[in-house]
């Protein structure tokens, strides 16, 4: 069945008897094993062997066997009605006497000291006393003796132990229901606390035009539950749009808020945002901003531990404090981490486990769209989509973020080490056998721009052994390394890439020995996903064009309600030049480095006493120009970000930059191009050096060829090629006016911007301007500055 399901009215709920006997709170359970589907196959298998069994040899005249007996039963507690179905695996009846049984595989020694099993296993006894209580309710037949007893397999040997259920194992099923209820009493009385929620405004004042967005935000809900937003960068869409998710919460439309954005930069400033909303005390919203497992532990302490049942004890000893830790709304990563250290709970596991006690979630797309990591969100206890209300920010990167998250990358180096760490391990000799078949083919995998019909035929066929025999095997995650844990869930992942008939795929290998599948169109999978929420708001300053963004996302060209904002302080906010002396293309620009040079330290010369930003297609070509301006300018304090600065140091960068250099080059794309928004007003001249096309490889031309089924080559170069480079240029221009009054002159450099196809995908607001296309134009424009 499907995930718990909630009526908070009704206060009824419908889930599975073993979601009820896995509920809990806290970090997850590590070491329950990965296997890919092994510990569920080989779960089946055992279930059906031992069913066999138990029929061929217990079944009698007087003896009635039946397996996977369904059950349904409402229990009723504190106030609330669970609808609880399951399937006993065998219900034996001989006379007044009944025995349920259940069947579970591990992976340890048999026999073992039953107390020792209840301490490792409690949901085990849980499911079985559940069942128990279950028969109990429905079937009160006078003079039915009923007894309950465990059977576990080791899979490794074979070897199988009955342990009969005691009077105290019923109290096991007791807690599960009490600890749920908790949770639903608690998730309840924060629902009503919401409804008497007061927030603050989004913005200290108003502007013209977010008022009527707003207004037209909140009319477009009741008309369609997918909308588009489109606002300028800068008009303060990440506001609106979360005071109107925070209205659905206050007013009981949705359970939950959960906001994405491609950069963490961009979630830190939905965050900032939140934290301005959020009234003092302890009845205001709570939200929680989940970082990537590297940022929590940037030094590696953690990995490799995975102690689920030791830290879901130490949790328990500390729940009662969560109330009191999120009193102010959320926790930064600082305090998290201070956490881990007093607790001895991974910092990563705090955050995760955090989740369920608040109503907005910030994260990454991966934790909604990509099939390895969704499952950190849609496995929360109480989440339900159906109740959920998916804030999407930055959605022009949304196709290309998902896509690559089915993408999947293969070394046979790396099959190696893999093979060797599972034959220490224990693994089967059919995995051994197809891992080894798979690394032979990799080695004999030549460097191609695509393999052919028949070597994708021949892969497809090891990966599926590799994931059959993988699923009859199963490998305890607390003993396998982290390497081999990403390399299982990789090859995994290859096999369903590939199996994945929505999906375009392109298989290639960029060098020997190395498989690529790359994954060209993931818009069925986006589509499919938001529809199962509740409503989804798409938010960008470029999503137009409309047509491309649904094709995109897998949706028909008319699908959705779309709001477009208007920003009228953004009229003349921009002077704008294209420069035409320059040619950007990759061949030609070293010829142009002095001129681009001159330009920025001429830019630097007589005007306000402010930086020159510099946006490059490029860290290299950034670099170069560096060089050449330290070479001809050595006065001027010339700042390139680090590569990979963390979000951190980000903010504290560019405010040490914009105070101190004369020059600040960032890299279209990236996170400080687009995703922070403090260079409104501190920047009043700017520089764009080229356009940043997508490289030339076998992936963009597999895209290219994919674009033209259906239209010319011409419009699918725009749409694969040229789309994709101006929408990096809108985002970076867009960051530098970000309120009335502000104003930036912008110097297009580069022939490219002088072409029609090129002008006419920039915003209206940077077309046209004067176009300078020598050094006495450049004089003249500058002069008029």
């Amino acid at each position: 069945m499907d995930r718990m399901q909630v009526d908070w009215e009704q206060r009824r709920v419908r889930l599975s008897v073993r979601e009820l006997a896995n509920f809990a709170l806290g970090p997850g359970a590590g070491g329950s094993g990965y296997s890919g589907r092994g510990r569920a196959e080989i779960g089946r298998q055992w279930h059906q062997t031992l069913q066999d069994r138990a029929v061929q040899t217990q079944a009698t005249a007087s003896t009635e066997i039946k397996p996977e007996v369904t059950i349904q039963a409402i229990w009723s507690q504190g106030g609330w009605s669970l609808e609880l179905q399951g399937r006993i695996d065998l219900l034996l009846r001989e006379g007044n006497r009944e025995t349920l049984r259940e069947i579970k595989t591990v992976r340890r020694p048999l026999p073992e000291d039953p107390t020792a099993l209840r301490d490792d296993y409690p949901e085990y006894f849980a499911q079985l006393a559940a069942y128990v209580a279950l028969r109990e309710l429905l079937d009160r037949e006078e003079g039915i003796t009923r007894s309950a007893e465990l059977v576990l397999v080791d899979i490794d040997e074979g070897l199988s132990q009955t342990v009969r259920l005691m009077e105290d194992d019923l109290d096991l099923f007791h807690r599960q229901v009490q600890r749920l209820v908790d949770f639903l009493d608690a998730r309840h009385r924060r629902r009503l606390e919401l409804r008497e929620l007061t927030r603050e405004a989004p913005f200290p004042d108003w502007r013209p035009g977010q008022p009527e967005a707003r207004e037209a935000l909140a009319e477009a809900a009741t008309r369609d539950a997918l909308l588009f937003f489109q606002a300028p960068t800068g008009f303060g869409k990440t506001g609106l749009a979360l005071d109107f998710a925070l209205d659905a919460l206050q007013s009981g439309r949705c359970d939950r808020v959960i906001y994405l954005t491609g950069k963490s930069t961009g979630q830190w400033q939905a965050g900032a945002q939140l934290a301005g909303m959020r009234p003092e005390g302890p009845t205001g919203f709570r939200y929680y901003q989940l970082r990537n497992q590297a940022e929590h532990d940037p030094e590696g302490r953690w990995i490799g531990h995975r102690e689920g049942d030791v830290w879901q004890a130490r949790w328990r000893e500390r729940a009662t404090a969560i109330d009191a830790l999120l009193e102010v709304g959320t926790l930064s990563l600082t305090e998290v981490q201070g956490l881990a250290h007093q607790w001895e709970i991974p910092p990563y596991e705090i955050s995760r486990a955090l989740l369920p006690f608040c109503e907005v979630w910030l994260g990454d797309y991966n934790y909604v769209f990509s099939p390895r990591h969704s499952r950190v969100f849609t496995e929360q206890p109480g989440f339900d989509p159906r109740q959920t209300l998916l804030l999407v920010d930055e959605a022009h990167n949304l196709a290309s973020r998902v896509a690559s998250g089915w993408s999947r990358n293969l070394r046979a180096e790396d099959l190696s080490v893999l093979t060797a760490e599972l034959q220490i391990q224990g693994a089967s000799r059919p995995a051994i056998r197809a891992l080894q078949n798979l690394e032979d083919w990799l080695q004999q995998l030549d460097k191609t721009e695509r393999i052919p019909p028949e070597g994708v035929a021949e892969l497809r066929g090891l990966l599926a052994r590799c994931n059959e025999s993988l699923s009859h095997t199963w490998l305890l995650a607390d003993v396998l390394t982290p390497f081999a844990l990403e390399l299982l869930g990789e090859i995994e992942g290859a096999y369903q890439t590939l199996e994945r008939a929505t999906l375009q795929i392109l298989e290639w290998a960029p060098q020997k020995g190395q498989l690529r599948l790359d994954c060209l169109n993931a818009a069925p999978e986006i589509a499919q996903t938001l529809k199962s929420y509740q409503q989804v708001v798409l938010m960008s300053a470029t999503l137009e064009p409309r047509d491309l963004t649904n094709r995109g996302l897998g949706l028909p060209p008319d699908a959705g309600w779309w709001i477009e904002a208007e920003a009228p302080w953004r009229e003349g906010a921009y002077t704008v030049a294209v420069d035409t002396r320059v040619d950007t293309r990759y061949r030609q620009r070293a010829q142009s480095y002095g001129i681009t040079a001159e330009s920025l330290i001429e830019l630097t010369a007589g005007g306000p006493l402010l930086p020159v930003v510099a946006f490059f297609s490029s860290y290299a070509y950034a670099e170069a120009i560096k060089r050449e301006l330290e070479a001809r300018a050595p006065h001027l304090v010339v700042v390139i970000p680090p590569r990979g600065i963390p979000l951190s140091e980000m903010s504290d960068f560019l405010e040490l930059a914009l105070l101190n250099a004369h020059l600040l080059l960032l890299v279209l794309g990236s996170g400080l191009s687009e995703g922070i928004d403090i260079l409104g007003g501190r920047v009043e001249r700017a520089v764009v050096v080229g356009p940043a096309l997508p490289e030339v490889n076998p992936v963009q031309q597999a895209k290219l060829e994919a674009a033209e089924a259906g239209q010319s080559r011409q419009e699918a170069f725009r749409e694969v090629y040229l789309l994709p480079a101006m929408l990096k240029v809108n985002q970076a221009l867009g960051r530098l006016v970000r309120g009335p009054h502000q104003h930036a002159t912008v110097v297009l450099q580069g022939r490219r911007y002088a072409d029609p196809a090129y002008q006419n995908l920039l915003a209206p607001s940077y077309r046209g301007g004067t176009v300078i296309a020598n050094r006495q134009d450049w004089d003249a424009w500058r002069n008029d500055l």
